[in-house]
């Protein structure tokens, strides 16, 4: 990573001239091994010659947390969670299997 403007905007360097992420993509932003946070790109956005884009993100980056140096991955990007207390739920009725939880982000340093 490059810099960071603001929670919903970084900005990356180091990638191919013409590289194109869309609305959807996903971004993960990490500090370490632990502590990732991981992101929905929300605009349109195509790397510079120099291999520089500016991404605008949606869930603001938690600026208290991350901060430069930090890397950007874009194949399995992904995020630590803490399933919430109380939250589970596995019905027993057959055919209804489905297990249903609600989950957190976690920051582990």
């Amino acid at each position: 990573m490059q810099s960071i403007s603001d929670a919903n905007t970084i900005v990356v360097s180091g990638l191919p001239a013409g590289f194109k992420l869309g609305p959807g993509d996903y971004v993960e932003v990490r500090k370490s091994t632990f502590m990732r946070s991981l992101h929905r790109i929300t605009l349109a956005a195509t790397a510079s010659a120099a291999g520089v884009v500016t991404l605008k993100i949606r869930f603001g980056l938690d600026l208290q947390v991350f901060t430069l140096p930090c890397t950007v991955h874009f194949e399995k990007p992904s995020c630590i969670m803490e399933m919430d207390s109380e939250s589970f739920s596995l019905p027993k009725t057959w055919p209804n299997y489905n297990v249903q939880f609600t989950a957190t982000e976690l920051f582990l340093s």
